[in-house]
């Protein structure tokens, strides 16, 4: 017999590589179980994945009396609100929590960090900066992850690192722009996001820099734009 488990995701935004991604392997995992979903998007209409809102309280109960549990992703709700949730439904958060006991799936910011600083150092690199936006707690924990790793190379983790307004592309060209200014004291860097990493690519090979000759870049989020990206030119 067929289930009829309906499962309900809330999520800032519905489409896009990243939710939209998320979003459709749920439906691909709920219908295996023959169930079905609800999508709810929880911000404003016209907003892009890379735009990050703090998430507002909702008196909106969308669809609560109609499924068994909920996907929650990245802050589309408020902990307060969050915390309400799951006293009525079952709940698995994807990179969030706000403190609710529930199973949660997140990405392995501090591993991926740990890894990319490895790499780097194998290759010779010690002058070695970040540049990233701390808004999101994603981004705050790979800069966590980044001094981590650099103090177990014994690297000073004060080298050179720069925040910057936005995970997009913009954050990245002023986090460039602040490098060159600065008379480029790194070999390397780790940005937060794909997006910041394809912004600095841009300022420097603008400046005549060569990509990695000059300064070795690694990214996180394996986005579509950096997919398609030529790192070496």
């Amino acid at each position: 017999m067929e289930s009829q488990l309906t499962v309900g995701v809330l999520s800032p935004l519905v489409g896009g590589f990243y939710f939209g991604g998320v979003i459709s392997g749920i439906n691909r995992a709920t219908r295996a179980y023959g169930g079905s979903l609800v999508a709810v998007q929880t911000f404003d209409a016209g907003l892009e994945h890379t735009d990050y809102h703090e998430p507002q309280r909702t008196a909106d109960r969308v669809a609560w009396d109609r499924v068994d549990g909920y996907v929650v992703l990245v802050d589309a709700l408020t902990s307060d609100d969050l915390q309400a949730l799951s006293q009525h439904k079952p709940l698995v958060v994807v990179s969030g929590g706000g403190g609710i006991s529930c199973p949660t799936v997140a990405p392995d910011n501090a591993a991926g960090i740990a890894a990319a600083i490895d790499h780097l150092v194998w290759h010779g690199h010690t002058r070695i900066g970040f540049i990233g936006c701390p808004v999101q707690a994603d981004m705050r924990e790979r800069f966590a992850a980044y001094q981590s790793a650099l103090e177990r190379h014994g690297i000073s983790a004060g080298g050179w690192n720069h925040e910057v307004e936005d995970s997009r592309q913009q954050g990245g060209r002023a986090g460039g722009q602040a490098l060159l200014a600065a008379g480029v004291p790194t070999t390397a860097l780790i940005t937060a996001t794909d997006g910041n990493a394809l912004g600095v690519m841009q300022e420097l090979r603008a400046a005549g820099l060569e990509l990695p000759r000059d300064q070795a870049i690694i990214g996180f989020d394996d986005t579509e734009a950096a997919q398609h990206a030529t790192p070496t030119r």
